[in-house]
């Protein structure tokens, strides 16, 4: 039964999850966009306003220490009097940090002094900077950092690469400021938090109005179903009979009674199937054609309930001896046929007909005695030796009363069509 209730309390979980889950990430991902973006924006002013102060300075700086290693280059008397010029500009700004980079990517300048002769030349944010004349800023997470004022702990920082443009419009310097943005990241959350609570509300009151719907339409829909369940009962239970007794004679008619392998009806039927999907693939198929030797004095000597009791046992063997998309088949008295589809060379042909003649071989035991048999196998290909089902039947025929005359117990594969010469020498099995 469609039980409405259930379905709709969990669709309407999955709704409101979706729902809260799009609103917080959407809201959250503009507002964090929208404070990224505003806070590049700054960093270009407050870089624009650096690189006025300091271009006169900076300029000379970055021309004198071209080639310069670190050690010369944090002794260089220019630093401090860059250390004091930053820090009197950033006074009262909201700037952590500044770094100066020449266009090779070398940290001229920081108000770490540790930083100063790093090599940024691949870093992505200075290449964006440097190559294209454009700002490059990210949002990051730092659970320590070293400002101007000192070393800070758990804050959210931007950091922005800006070009420094002065006489023209290529970059001459790339200036990367670091501004703290954890106030604003903090009153993100906090209205995050809020949207959240109030979506909720609504959901919640929309919820319930619609749950005490749902639930009378649902025990309207269970009264109704419970009374088609007492009708369905009676029309099942036939239903199955008449099932399982299609299936009795479908199967009675498909099948031997006694061995439950495919009969001559449906052996012919798969054959057919067998021999259009080869002329489709270009395949080859075999046909054996499988007369037990000795049958007949089984029969004769240990009666019939003996000799069905062989026919049992030959039909398992043959069926182990197959693979699942072949098919081993009684044809009648005590012959069998095995159709065995796509063959990849001669070998498994070879391999398969000695298979059966172990197999068929090894004593049966019957009360108190080993019952014993032999096969004759005959074996005919598509498409050497028939192009349709009775000519290829017909040949592995005659190549099984070619094993017989051969000694039996022995299989032998059909004479290739169109020759006139005798039927060569079977491939022989040896016998124990």
């Amino acid at each position: 039964m469609f039980r409405l209730l259930p379905y709709y309390s969990a669709a309407s979980a999955i709704v409101v999850l979706v729902m809260i889950t799009s609103l917080t990430f959407g809201y959250r991902q503009v507002a964090v966009n929208e404070m990224v973006r505003s806070t590049e924006a700054h960093n270009v002013a407050f870089a624009r306003i650096f690189a006025n102060h300091l271009w006169p300075r900076l300029a000379p700086f970055i021309e004198d220490i071209r080639g310069a290693s670190k050690a010369q280059l944090t002794s260089h008397p220019t630093i401090l009097d860059l250390e004091h010029a930053v820090a009197e500009l950033a006074e009262g700004l909201p700037i952590l940090k500044i770094k100066i980079y020449d266009l090779d990517g070398l940290t001229v300048f920081s108000s770490n002094a540790d930083q100063i002769g790093n090599d940024k030349s691949e870093n992505l944010g200075f290449l964006m900077a440097a190559r294209n004349g454009k700002p490059s800023t990210k949002l990051t997470h730092r659970e320590t950092f070293s400002a101007i004022a000192g070393e800070l702990r758990d804050r959210d920082v931007v950091e922005s690469y800006v070009p420094v443009q002065v006489s023209g419009n290529a970059p001459e310097a790339v200036f990367e400021l670091y501004a703290d943005v954890t106030d604003l990241s903090e009153r993100i959350y906090d209205t995050t938090l809020y949207i959240i609570s109030i979506t909720l509300i609504a959901f919640a009151v929309l919820y319930g109005v619609l749950y005490l719907i749902v639930r009378h339409a649902d025990r309207i829909l269970k009264e109704q179903y419970q009374r088609l369940q007492d009708n369905e009962k009676e029309l099942s239970s036939t239903l199955d009979e008449l099932k399982k007794a299609e299936e009795e004679i479908r199967h009675a008619a498909n099948h031997d009674a006694l061995t439950g392998l495919p009969s001559l009806r449906l052996c012919q039927d798969r054959l057919a199937s067998a021999l259009s999907l080869a002329r489709r693939q270009n395949s080859i198929m075999a046909i054996f054609f499988i007369d037990l030797d000795g049958f007949k004095g089984v029969n004769d000597t240990q009666g019939h309930e003996a000799g069905d009791h062989v026919l049992k046992e030959i039909s398992q063997r043959l069926s182990a001896c197959v693979r699942e998309m072949d098919t081993a088949a009684r044809i009648g008295g005590d012959e069998f046929m095995i159709i065995y589809p796509k063959i990849a060379d001669d070998s498994v042909i070879e391999a398969l007909g000695n298979k059966i003649i172990t197999s068929v071989r090894e004593p049966i035991p019957w009360k108190d005695e080993l019952l014993s048999v032999g096969a004759s196998v005959g074996i005919s290909l598509y498409p050497d030796h028939g192009n349709d089902s009775k000519a290829l039947i017909r040949e592995a025929d005659d190549a099984m009363y070619m094993a017989k005359r051969k000694g039996k117990n022995q299989y032998a594969i059909a004479k290739p069509r169109h020759q006139d010469e005798e039927p060569t020498e079977p491939i022989v099995a040896s016998s124990a």
